[in-house]
């Protein structure tokens, strides 16, 4: 976002620190907050009193190739670019990284305990059902979850168009979805039902598999106990992804995320909906599981990229958000990727901003949005008013900084740059 740098923040409070592309977030029940801050190359921690440092990774390094890592120091390893992660109750940390679509792509599942990171797949293993983990390739992992209960990891295998599960003895399987194959085919059967490119699932006590049938713009539901899977929310009626799928107060579009609230049997989507001719939006929606009603949550059917701050949560708009979580508060938290910043609805309905700046954020501290350097590339200084003069290459402006320390573009029109 141009005006912002690319990193920073760590050991502040996470509302003055810098994102990059934040894809997802994760709450812990002890209110702990992690991010895959995916173009900074690191997972990122909010603790408990809203202080934010980095926990894998090393920031603006971004691993070239993979190395397949067993028990390295994480102090060492670099992360090319996290799209998901997964922390459990004893602290093990699961991340998605990798980038590329397609059966050459680079991804790979990573599992960091204490202070080493291990590989829990392979990035030249197989494709095939029933391999051992450490064998078994993924294409474009979106999301990972794991069932306290019985240490079970459900993986998105999106690119791949399957939902793969690994046993505690390492052997990983398919759970839903036919390997390859992303033709609707309204099979009944998990193991025979076709899924598009699977964005995100949750799995509760009761052993149902929630899946986010991302390209498909639905909601399944799989009872693990019998492997039967149907429909809960959404409608397929798009005849191709390259169809818009337009906003409707009964449909969902392109779910990037859920989560499940067991005790209320709610479900809470993360989607995103082209409005007419006029642009895209998104929405966060709550899904009653005992009805199938649907409402609004977070988000609405304006085309824009950032506005609402410090106001009800559905007169805001974000701009291609692609992850969610809740906290143990039952406060949503929501990555807000293209604005590089995690924003929190509370309880009441109100959305604020919880971690990183944004350019565009209509309650931001102004000095903080545009006193920030990228990519400065040359400096003069007037010897009377002892005013600086910065061209700012990265972001297309220059910037005046007064003998004050206050900095202004004075000259070009900013350019989002990616």
């Amino acid at each position: 976002m141009a005006g912002i740098p690319r990193f920073g923040g760590d050991g502040n409070l996470a509302t003055k620190a810098n994102l990059n592309l934040p894809k997802a977030v994760f709450a812990t029940m002890d209110n702990e907050v992690y991010i895959a801050d995916n173009a900074n190359y690191v997972i990122r921690k909010v603790d408990k009193t809203g202080i934010i440092s980095t926990v894998v990774g090393i920031p603006g390094e971004r691993s070239t190739r993979f190395a397949n890592y067993d028990k390295t120091p994480v102090s060492t390893a670099l992360l090319k670019n996290p799209s998901c992660v997964y922390v459990t109750q004893q602290k093990e940390i699961y991340v998605c990284d990798g980038d590329g679509i397609g059966l050459n792509s680079d991804t790979v599942i990573q599992r960091i305990v204490k202070d080493t990171i291990s590989s829990v797949t392979s990035v030249s293993g197989s494709t095939a059902d029933g391999l051992p983990a450490k064998f078994t390739k993924v294409n474009t992992p979106s999301c990972v979850f794991v069932t306290e209960w019985n240490g079970e990891v459900f993986v998105c295998d999106s690119g791949n168009h399957v939902i793969r599960k690994m046993y505690t003895n390492g052997t990983m399987v398919i759970v839903a979805g036919v390997l390859g194959d992303f033709s609707f085919n309204g099979a009944v059967d998990a193991l025979q039902a076709t899924l598009h490119f699977p964005s995100s699932v949750y799995v509760t006590s009761q052993n149902e598999l929630y899946i986010a049938d991302t390209n498909n713009d639905l909601i399944r539901r799989v009872f693990l106990n019998n492997g039967s899977i149907s429909t809960i929310a959404g409608v397929k009626y798009r005849s191709s992804t390259g169809d818009p799928c337009l906003f409707s107060l009964t449909n969902l579009c392109e779910p990037q995320s859920i989560y499940v609230v067991e005790q209320t049997r709610e479900l809470f989507v993360l989607e995103e909906f082209s409005v007419n001719s006029e642009g895209w939006s998104s929405a966060v929606r709550r899904v009653d599981l005992r009805n199938g009603n649907m409402s609004i949550v977070a988000g609405s059917n304006i085309p824009s990229e950032y506005t609402g701050d410090y106001g009800p949560a559905t007169n805001a708009t974000f701009n291609s958000p692609q992850g969610m979580t809740m906290t143990a508060e039952r406060e949503l938290l929501i990555a807000d990727t293209m604005n590089d910043v995690i924003r929190r609805v509370d309880i009441q309905g109100i959305i604020t901003p919880f971690a990183g700046i944004s350019a565009k954020s209509d309650k931001a501290d102004v000095n903080m949005r545009l006193s920030s350097l990228k990519s400065p590339m040359s400096v003069q200084i007037d010897s009377t008013t002892r005013d600086m003069f910065i061209l700012d290459d990265q972001d297309f402006v220059l910037k005046k900084r007064n003998s004050k320390g206050h900095c202004r573009p004075i000259k070009y029109e900013w350019i989002q740059w990616r």
